[in-house]
């Protein structure tokens, strides 16, 4: 995070973490929590990524919800900049993939339940 506070802003406004502590003045660390899921976010001045940056698509870290849809209903309409809407990955879950303040991607998903072919005739 190159700021601590507008990374914050985001988590707590758009994503509806819970702000556990911010640490620092200025702020430097802060943990944000929900759902049982802590996340710890630091001020880095220097680049995350040697130049150029890696792939445009890779993710920062990935969170495994029990409602994806429901979920990415919440933070598009709280204004989350969506860098995939939600959609259905060939591997069987529903996923969606948001950026945040710094350009991170994080990833959202949930596995789908399996439907079983329909019946037919034996052959």
């Amino acid at each position: 995070m190159r700021a601590i506070p507008p990374s914050i802003e985001f988590y707590a406004d758009v994503l509806a973490f819970r702000v556990d502590y911010v640490y620092g003045v200025p702020p430097f660390h802060a943990q944000l929590s929900r759902d049982g899921v802590a996340l710890n976010l630091r001020r880095k001045t220097d680049p995350p990524w040697p130049a150029p940056p890696p792939e445009p698509d890779l993710l920062a870290v990935r969170f495994e919800v029990d409602d994806v849809r429901a979920l990415y209903l919440e933070v598009r309409e709280r204004g989350a900049r969506l860098h995939h809407p939600l959609r259905r990955e060939p591997w069987g879950q529903r996923t969606f993939v948001v950026a945040d303040p710094d350009g991170n991607l994080l990833s959202f998903g949930s596995h789908m339940p399996v439907t079983p072919p329909p019946e037919g005739p034996s052959r």
